[in-house]
């Protein structure tokens, strides 16, 4: 395992620190949102100058690590631009702050590991998917651990801020965890990674600081939120976690390090995940959340009938709001290309650019024997 590099380090914290800023921001227009709901509560209305000069600094740091190792990112600048503008806006008093500060929480997608995977359309995608929604429920609690409400927490008003953002919470929680095994699938290829890399390390740290927060909100909240400042600070740590896997590479796919990846057969995953055409989409997701997987092959028997993954799920939740109790071979990808584990990975790379697919089944007389992303194939 490589020790990471100084530029990596203080990457990392200018990361966090911006990171922790515009969550910070969404927060607080989702609690501002809350609390301005009847009966109206003043004491929530917190804030935004703070999150914001937080996010400017940490995106200008970010800009000065940049220049000094050569490696500019334009859409780095155009955020940072957009969070000088929000804070103006903020400082100034005038309306309209929350656009260019979604704006910028919307860019950090783009100058991340999702616009390395090619195509990048579908992973910047569920990354600002994935930070949008995050910033609902890790910021909020951000918030939140700032407030003394009447009362306490305990008290009727804080009682009724809780309720109104559990709701809130819970569904964007949900978004953020699925989004998140659907980029973390593309970013682990073994398992051994979760050990053996910087990546993979920061990657399970930071699974296990939103367990133990998950779990932790599951028993108090009901009581009142007894340990604010504790759930605060992991929502720190989780956040620092974040900007550690924004500034640290990825790791490599099997093969790559070698600089020999001749065939399919090397890259493929042998591990199958299936699920039969009658399987409700709702049941699918659940299963590929589950088993940390970006598609699930539809199968009848040993037949191959389709293929239906992460792309399948936002169009059919997009196009239909009772898609969960539709059947996958609704919604799949029926009779897909497949692949042989002898065909250069060159040619299969071809493929799935050309078709625009990102997971490709390997089938051998017949018989399905793995799967492969493109991923595995473009590292």
């Amino acid at each position: 395992m490589t020790i990471p590099s100084s530029a990596e380090v203080a990457s990392a914290f200018f990361h966090w620190l911006e990171y922790a800023g515009l969550l910070g921001f969404i927060g607080i227009v989702v609690v501002r949102r809350l609390a301005a709901m009847p009966p109206f509560m003043r004491w929530a209305r917190v804030p935004m100058h703070r999150a914001l000069a937080a996010a400017l600094a940490g995106g200008l740091g970010l800009v000065l690590v940049q220049v000094l190792t050569g490696q500019v990112n334009v859409f780095v600048i155009i955020r940072v631009v957009a969070e000088g503008t929000a804070l103006g806006l903020c400082l100034n008093g005038r309306p309209m702050v929350a656009v260019p500060g979604i704006l910028a929480v919307a860019s950090l997608a783009f100058a991340g590991h999702a616009a390395a995977v090619n195509p990048p359309a579908g992973a910047i995608f569920t990354d600002v998917i994935h930070v949008l929604s995050a910033g609902m429920w890790a910021g909020g609690i951000l918030v939140l651990a700032t407030l003394r409400p009447p009362g306490g927490w305990r008290g009727e008003e804080g009682r009724a801020l809780l309720a109104r953002f559990g709701r809130v919470a819970f569904l964007a929680f949900a978004i953020t965890a699925l989004t998140g095994v659907l980029r973390a699938t593309d970013a682990i290829g073994r398992l051994s990674d979760l050990w053996a890399t910087p990546y993979g390390l920061v990657l399970s740290a930071k699974t296990a600081g939103v367990l133990v927060m998950v779990a932790m909100s599951a028993l108090v909240w009901r009581r009142g939120f007894l340990f604010a400042r504790l759930e605060g600070v992991l929502v720190l740590l989780i956040i620092a976690a974040t900007g550690a896997l924004a500034s640290f590479p990825m790791p490599p796919r099997p093969g790559i390090e070698s600089g020999v990846m001749a065939t399919v057969r090397e890259v493929m995953n042998e591990n199958l995940f299936t699920v039969h055409p009658s399987t409700t989409v709702g049941e699918a997701v659940a299963l590929m959340a589950q088993h940390r997987v970006g598609s699930m092959l539809v199968m009848d028997g040993t037949r191959l009938d389709g293929i239906f993954t992460e792309r399948d799920t936002v169009r059919a939740i997009s196009q239909s709001h009772d898609a969960p109790s539709h059947s996958v071979s609704s919604w799949m990808t029926a009779d897909p290309i497949t692949v042989g584990p002898d065909e250069p990975v060159e040619d299969a790379l071809k493929t799935m650019l050309d078709r625009g697919f990102r997971h490709l089944p390997v089938v051998k007389d017949g018989e399905v024997i793995g799967i492969v992303s493109i991923r595995d194939l473009a590292g």
